[in-house]
């Protein structure tokens, strides 16, 4: 009767796990980059919206990143 493995069987075992590891790991780096990219996106969209709003409630202009935002929320860039 057999009660434990054998250090070959550990090390057949261990060495899978770390191929299927190192197949898996890149993939989710990519998701990663590309979740952190969609927020930071939909960061930059709610920070001009919120602009918009403010140069039209206060009817005065507003920049953002060398972009000016007027009351009407027209959006210029500001770099010639």
């Amino acid at each position: 009767m057999r009660k434990a493995f054998t250090l070959i069987e550990l090390l057949v075992v261990l060495l899978l796990i770390t191929l299927v590891i190192s197949l898996i790991a890149p993939k989710g780096y990519q998701l990663l980059a590309a979740i952190s990219k969609k927020i930071e996106d939909k960061e930059l969209d709610n920070q001009i919206k919120i602009e918009i709003y403010q140069a039209f409630i206060s009817e005065k202009n507003s920049t953002i990143n060398n972009f000016s935002i007027n009351s009407n929320g027209i959006i210029q860039n500001e770099t010639k």
